[in-house]
Formats: C-alpha cells, sequence, structure tokens
C-alpha cells in the first residue's frame, strides 16, 4: 500500500463536519440568535460562557492544529497534533501519525508513525488501531509484528472499523504470516460486506464458491457477486460474470454477463476488458 493511501482512507473528508473527523472537532449548533428573552432575565448572572462546555487543553490544542491543516499549515498542525497526543487527546495521536507517515510539515518519519498509532490504538480509536495493524503485517517502521498487527484489526473490527475486519480476514487468509484460518475469514468478509464494505463482499463471495471455511454455496455466491456489482464493485461485477457463463449456481445468461464484465471494466477492472 502506498503511503498516500493512508491520508486518503481518513482525511478524505476534511470540509465535512468542521474537518470530518468524528467524535473530535465537529463544531457544536449555533444557539438561536433570536432566542427570547424573559423580563426577569436582566437580573440572572448566568452569561453564555457558563453555559458551555469548557474544552480540555488536548481539545484545544487539537482544534488548533485542525485550524492550521485546513489553511495547509502543516509543520503547526504537526506539532499541534503532537502536543494534543500528549495531552491524552487520540485523535491527535492519529493525525500526528498521519503527517510523519506522509512527510506532511516535515520529513517522512515512518518508525514514528507507527508509534502514535500504536498510541492511539491503545487510547481506543479504531482508526489508528486499523493504521498501526496495517504497519506492523506490513513491516512498515520496524519488523513485521503479525501478533501486534492481528491484535490491533481485531480491535479495530470490533469497534466496527470494517476495512480492518476486511485486512484482516486477508491476512487470516494467508499461511506464510500466522497459522491460516479460513472459517474466521469468511465470518469477517461476511460482517464487512453485511456493514456495507463491497470489497469484502467479492471475498465472501469467492469463499461460499469454493467451500472455503464453509459450506460450497454457489446460488448464495451468485447472489454475493450480483450485490457487489451493483455497488460498482469491479472484481464483484467480474466474478458475477463468469458465474453467470458457468452456470454456478444457477442457469447461464450470456446477456447477463456480457453486461457484467462491461460494467467491470468500465469500473477498471483490466482482466475484464
Amino acid at each position: 500500500m502506498k503511503r498516500g493511501s493512508l491520508l486518503t482512507s481518513f482525511c478524505a473528508g476534511l470540509m465535512v463536519l468542521a474537518f470530518g473527523f468524528p467524535a473530535s472537532i465537529a463544531q457544536e449548533a449555533e444557539a438561536d440568535m433570536e432566542a427570547q428573552v424573559e423580563p426577569e432575565a436582566e437580573t440572572s448572572t448566568e452569561t453564555a460562557a457558563d453555559t458551555e462546555p469548557e474544552l480540555t487543553s488536548g481539545e484545544i490544542a487539537f482544534n488548533e492544529a485542525a485550524d492550521a491543516y485546513e489553511s495547509e499549515d502543516y509543520r503547526f498542525a504537526r506539532g499541534a497534533f503532537k502536543l494534543a497526543c500528549q495531552m491524552e487527546n487520540l485523535d491527535g495521536c492519529h493525525m500526528h501519525g498521519l503527517l510523519l507517515y506522509e512527510g506532511l510539515g516535515g520529513e517522512v518519519d515512518m518508525p514514528g508513525a507507527r508509534a502514535f498509532f500504536k498510541a492511539g490504538c491503545e487510547q481506543g480509536s479504531a482508526r489508528s488501531c486499523f493504521s498501526y495493524g496495517l504497519m506492523s503485517v506490513n513491516g512498515e517502521g520496524g519488523e513485521v509484528d503479525a501478533e501486534a498487527g492481528i491484535a490491533a484489526y481485531d480491535q479495530a473490527c470490533e469497534d466496527h472499523y470494517l476495512t480492518a475486519c476486511h485486512n484482516l480476514a486477508l491476512v487470516l487468509q494467508r499461511d506464510d504470516i500466522v497459522s491460516q484460518n479460513l472459517p474466521k475469514a469468511r465470518t469477517l468478509y461476511q460482517k464487512a460486506c453485511i456493514g456495507g464494505y463491497t470489497s469484502a463482499c467479492a471475498n465472501f463471495g469467492l469463499m461460499q464458491a469454493r467451500g472455503q471455511g464453509g459450506p460450497e454455496l454457489p446460488a448464495e455466491a451468485r447472489e454475493t457477486f450480483s450485490e457487489a456489482c451493483e455497488e460498482e464493485n469491479a472484481l464483484g461485477c467480474y466474478l458475477y460474470s463468469i458465474a453467470l457463463i458457468d452456470e454456478a449456481g444457477g442457469e447461464a445468461d450470456m446477456f447477463a454477463s456480457q453486461d457484467a464484465r462491461e460494467k467491470a471494466c468500465e469500473l477498471g477492472y483490466e482482466e475484464a476488458c
């Protein structure tokens, strides 16, 4: 995976919800500026500042870093995210790791990125767990640590981070890193697919079709491929086209197969072209 893919995955929604980081810097809805004032209100000592929740030091640092990031002042953002992390703001740990990974605001620092993703993961950030798992499994920023990577993926998956469920399934399908566990891989693909991660649907369908990790279910596999294709998954469309030709799980349909194959090509699956 290219370094840029991590930043793309986690920072794609910058302008949404005030920087797009869940549970961190989404601005509170503004109070109604035309709210009526009761006559006795003038005797009250309560002010707007008294009723607004106070930000923690970590939140203040994170918000300043987010503003700097949005204005492309990456050097300041890098330092402020680090400060937020040191103040136990888990989003700060994650974002500082991303900037180290991408080399924004300073040099690329893969070992540092891995350490900050680990710190964010330990504080409960599913995104940091995913990134730490990815770097650990691939040996980025340090030695390959399959055990740590699997544990991090598993934690993120438990927190419904579906990409982590999918990646963990990929690892468990292999036999060169850890002991192969096809039944668990199939369950994880199914979970991610049901949650809406369409790449997992294609892989889940393959395991159904081949009888890997469970019974061979060609009709169900064909339906899984069809659903993945409907959700614009290129591999799903390609596999659906093959199932329609081979009469796997149902009657052959050459016209539908051709349509699915053309769609797979349009979506960028070169083998379908």
